[in-house]
């Protein structure tokens, strides 16, 4: 049976019910308005087709995994605000179409500075959260290991004063 759009007693919002691939489905549309909840229940469909025929892989996105890479374990409230302004940018963006391009843009979008940005910054604010996601999404065959490439951070030698 196809998914189709039900209202429940006492309820102004739609829901979708159905079954897609054998799959059950029962979820709220989340709005009131017949025509966008229409528009959801299409494109909740479309996932379920294509999760079924090309796996779970082809259609978990960036917000999902940050949910559940968050929901693991205690994270700080440094890293967690790391994630938000990732969250922010890439959204409800596929893991698999997360890549060094994608991440370019996130430099340019995320810091201050842009891609001028230090390479210390780059790598503290964007690389390493966005890649402790990837890999945490990798190990649940989400998506492929993340490779990026890393941004040089010059090394520099720190000349300490003596008594003499």
């Amino acid at each position: 049976m196809s998914p189709k759009l039900v209202k429940r007693a006492r309820s102004e919002t739609y829901y979708v019910r159905g079954t897609v691939k054998g799959q059950s489905i029962y979820e709220s549309s989340g709005t009131p308005d017949f025509q966008q909840a229409e528009e959801y229940r299409a494109k909740r469909e479309a996932e379920l087709w294509q999760e079924s025929i090309y796996g779970k892989r082809s259609v978990v996105t960036f917000a999902h995994a940050v949910s559940a890479y968050a929901e693991a374990e205690p994270r700080s409230e440094a890293t967690k605000a790391y994630l938000r302004r990732l969250l922010d940018h890439f959204g409800t963006t596929r893991l698999a179409d997360i890549d060094q391009i994608a991440l370019d843009q996130a430099y340019r979008h995320i810091l201050r500075d842009g891609a001028e940005a230090s390479p210390a910054t780059k790598v503290r604010s964007v690389l390493t959260p966005l890649r402790s996601v990837l890999e945490f999404a990798a190990v649940r065959r989400w998506c492929e290991r993340p490779a990026f490439d890393k941004p040089r951070i010059p090394i520099s030698r720190t000349v300490y004063l003596r008594p003499e």
